[in-house]
């Protein structure tokens, strides 16, 4: 009682179930982000009183790391070498980068064994946040997010949050960095490399970015190349609100996302709440 379990399960491409694996964890997690390395093991976060948690195969905790205090995590990922990489946000310091002033960006590497390699923080006086993060074969790491940014709106002066997206290389040097600067407020969400070297990204959107604002928050989908250069944006949703939360890619290069509506995404049926859509678009988007 009170504590917090991870349930896994494995489901073939027909939809059949072919395990489901429950592991009781001590303390409470809040479930913010799981990855698995090519071993087989499983990292977990926020699982108290540890911000990450090694858990082998056989369900057994390899081994607990606890980092600086404020940290929130929201994504992780591991490289070709069981290196684990980081990213969230934070609220004071880490390793002696202080806060500018809000909520920071931290990117932190961790090796399979658990000590830290390196970490790095990006901030201003307002709030950011990185909420996704893939990596490259050869160990190039995208981080996605938000920054907040201060706009004129007739005489008042709002903040909105402006979508990002950065890459890193695999010693925490940042490469390049580009900000989706709408009239209002959008957020990227998700995010994964191609085959082919390229990076695709994905968020909501409460601007006309790609195309014009079907109403309330839209999805909003980015590919870029490998260097940073834009080669297309494209915004879909209805009058209400939409948001992906996952993407995935075809043996031909298709592009899926998924994620929730509240609308009548294509003229499908609503049926009420939050209802969850999938859409395929080709790959020559």
């Amino acid at each position: 009682k009170g504590n917090s379990a991870l349930i896994i399960a494995n489901y073939s491409f027909n939809g059949k179930n072919i395990y489901t694996k429950t592991i009781l964890l001590n303390g409470e997690s809040r479930g913010n982000g799981l990855t698995v390395d090519k071993e087989g093991n499983l990292y977990v976060t926020d699982s108290s009183p540890f911000d990450i948690l090694k858990i082998g195969e056989n369900g057994k905790t390899i081994w607990g790391n606890e980092l600086e205090k404020d940290l929130e995590i929201f994504a992780l990922a591991t490289d070709t070498s069981n290196d684990l990489y980081i990213t969230g946000t934070m609220n004071r310091s880490l390793d002696g980068n202080i806060s500018k002033g809000g909520r920071d960006i931290f990117l932190t590497k961790i090796s399979e064994r658990g000590p830290k390699i390196w970490s790095s923080t990006y901030g201003s006086i307002r709030d950011e946040s990185a909420t996704s993060l893939s990596i490259k074969s050869d160990k190039t790491i995208a981080i996605a997010g938000y920054v907040t940014q201060q706009k004129q709106i007739f005489d008042n002066q709002k903040q909105y949050k402006d979508a990002f997206v950065a890459k890193y290389d695999a010693k925490g040097k940042l490469i390049w960095t580009h900000i989706f600067k709408g009239e209002k407020t959008e957020e990227c969400t998700v995010s994964m490399w191609t085959s082919d070297g390229d990076l695709i990204i994905g968020g909501y959107t409460e601007s006309s970015l790609g195309d014009a604002s079907k109403g309330k928050e839209d999805v909003f989908l980015a590919k870029f190349k490998d260097g940073g250069d834009l080669i297309w944006l494209k915004q879909f949703g209805t009058d209400q609100n939409e948001r992906p939360l996952g993407l995935g890619l075809g043996n031909e290069g298709q592009i899926y996302v998924t994620g929730f509506t509240e609308g009548r995404i294509d003229g499908d049926k609503y049926n009420g709440g939050r209802d969850i859509f999938l859409v395929k678009l080709d790959k020559k988007y």
